[in-house]
């Protein structure tokens, strides 16, 4: 099969042809709708995703007029696909206790004291504090049980810079916990 050109499909936006969005359509929208559904795991978010990126493309390729339409198109549909992921976790209400780890109190010392629901309550509460990139990283790994690499990838960001996301996180949480009196 035989596809246009990057820099024929980028004139095509420019001069509003809709042939753009159908050839970029045949092009990508397989792999694309791969990409999306990778990160999303949900058919109808990955459709609307696949129509949002679409008619950004429409709005913005003509005024940007990118040098490789193909790393331009999925930088898109990727932030599009994290945006919708932050807005489910952000309906997100439950996080499992685990998300405290090792470097917090043992569990016999903390209920002891108080009631799982009353910790889970002052977690829940720090974690909305945090930003919305902790919330991802902590969905992503407990409940859709991905690996350091997978999260790390569906965040565009390093194993390292993912680490330190949630090495600073479990600090502060540490830290929250101590002066809120649970250690």
């Amino acid at each position: 099969m035989e596809y246009l050109e990057d820099k024929d499909i980028i004139e095509l936006f420019i001069a509003r042809d809709e042939r753009a969005i159908t050839e970029t359509i045949r092009k990508y929208n397989s792999r694309l709708h791969g990409r999306v559904m990778y990160i999303l795991n949900n058919i109808e978010d990955a459709e609307e995703c696949l129509q949002d990126t679409y008619f950004t493309l429409w709005e913005k390729v003509a005024e940007e007029k990118p040098g490789h339409l193909e790393n331009y198109i999925f930088t898109i549909a990727k932030y599009i696909a994290c945006s919708k992921l932050r807005k489910r976790l952000a309906k997100k209400r439950y996080v499992p206790l685990t998300v405290i780890g090792e470097d917090y109190p043992s569990s016999s010392d903390v209920f002891s004291e108080i009631s799982s629901y009353e910790l889970e309550k002052y977690i829940l509460d720090f974690i909305k504090m945090q930003k919305n990139e902790v919330q991802m990283i902590i969905y992503l790994d407990f409940e859709k049980k991905l690996s350091l690499h997978e999260i790390a990838d569906v965040m565009g960001e390093t194993e390292g810079a993912v680490k330190m996301k949630l090495y600073r996180f479990r600090k502060k949480l540490k830290q929250y916990l101590i002066n809120e009196g649970f250690v």
